[in-house]
Parts: C-alpha cells; structure tokens; sequence
C-alpha cells in the first residue's frame, strides 16, 4: 500500500510514498505532538500550521539512507518540505500499490 499527501488548496500537486516512508516520517521525534495517530497509514487532516511545523521538523532531521529509495533521500526531504510550506494543509489517503496517482517509493 500507498500514502498520498493532498494538498487541500490544490496548489501543490499530490505525492505518493510507500508506507515505509510515511512511517518513518511519523517516526521523526516531534511529530506525535502533531497528529493524533499510531503510526498508521490512516487518514489524517493536517491543517496549515501544522503543515509548516511538520517542514520544520523534516528539516533539522537526517532521514536514513534507504528513506525515498526511487529518488534519494535529499531529493525526497526537498520534495516534502517544498509541499510542506507550499500547501494549504492536507490529507492524506491510501492506496494499493500501483493506484496511486505519483508513486516515489513503491512499497
């Protein structure tokens, strides 16, 4: 299965990640303080602000060497940060493998 990020102002287009990615982004210390979830791929409705934090916390991170293995870490912690304090929020929902609409990470 899939995570998809949406932006909720449609601005910024969709990005699509495999759950292993979405978890370690869950993984980052400060953002259970974000969201009210356990670590799973269930839908989630971030608003602005908390879009914003979630770039902050990204940023002063160093994700591992296999995070975003289809396009490397770097380019994928740039990818997300640029929607991160580009959008107007977002949701995320999931989809199987191979049904979601720009896949970085399969699996």
């Amino acid at each position: 299965m899939t995570v998809e990020i949406e932006d909720k102002g449609r601005n910024c287009g969709s990005i699509g990640m495999g759950n292993g990615t979405w978890f370690t982004i869950l993984d980052i210390p400060g953002v259970e303080n974000l969201f009210n979830t356990q670590k799973t791929n269930d839908p989630i409705d971030c608003t602005r602000s908390k879009a914003r934090k979630l770039a902050d916390l990204i940023e002063a991170w160093e994700p591992p060497d296999h995070w975003f293995t289809g396009i490397g870490k770097s380019e994928g912690k740039a990818l997300l940060i640029a929607f991160l304090r580009n959008c107007k929020g977002f949701r995320t929902h999931r989809y199987h493998r191979g049904f979601g609409p720009f896949l970085l990470n399969p699996l």
